[in-house]
């Protein structure tokens, strides 16, 4: 009966990490345009600081799955979570926008080291019952990538984007 608690517990925080790196790598969007006001870019500024977070996770989450077949690596899943983590507090601070799109690569970087180390650990927790683990993994990410932008941009436009800080 421990086991199982204790299983149950672990694959709840795999779960909750995915929310909170699906919804850190999903905080771009709404904060940018805040952005993109206050600095006065073009739209095209912002679209491209969303586009290098994205397409940077996009193309190195599945290098990084091929990776952690090979070699485990659980200290991908907590780096992933701090570098994500990290990229959003930071943002409000940093004027230069090299340093910017710099920062929006870090946040798609952890994304990609975190889902296919957290995706190995539910997959090896989760005994006989691997598709109902691996989906409630899925349902943690995508209500992260559902809810970031709600919340991240509830702290932008409420609080400035220094409220980014908030929400890191």
């Amino acid at each position: 009966m421990k086991r199982i608690f204790a299983v149950c517990a672990i694959l709840l925080s795999t779960v909750g990490a995915a929310f909170l790196t699906s919804a850190f790598a999903a905080e771009p969007e709404p904060a940018f345009p805040v952005e993109r006001m206050q600095r006065d870019w073009l739209y095209q500024d912002a679209g491209t600081l969303i586009f290098a977070n994205l397409v940077f996770s996009s193309i190195l989450q599945p290098v990084l799955g091929y990776y952690a077949d090979r070699v485990a690596r659980p200290w991908f899943a907590p780096l992933g979570i701090v570098i994500s983590g990290a990229s959003i507090a930071v943002l409000p601070f940093v004027t230069d926008y090299g340093v910017l799109f710099l920062c929006a690569m870090a946040g798609g970087l952890g994304s990609a080291l975190y889902h296919p180390e957290g995706a190995r650990m539910v997959n090896g927790l989760a005994g006989a019952h691997k598709g109902k683990a691996l989906g409630t993994f899925s349902v943690g990410g995508n209500g992260g990538f559902a809810a970031g932008p709600l919340f991240a941009g509830f702290c932008a436009y409420v609080t400035d984007i220094h409220g980014l800080l908030f929400y890191a």
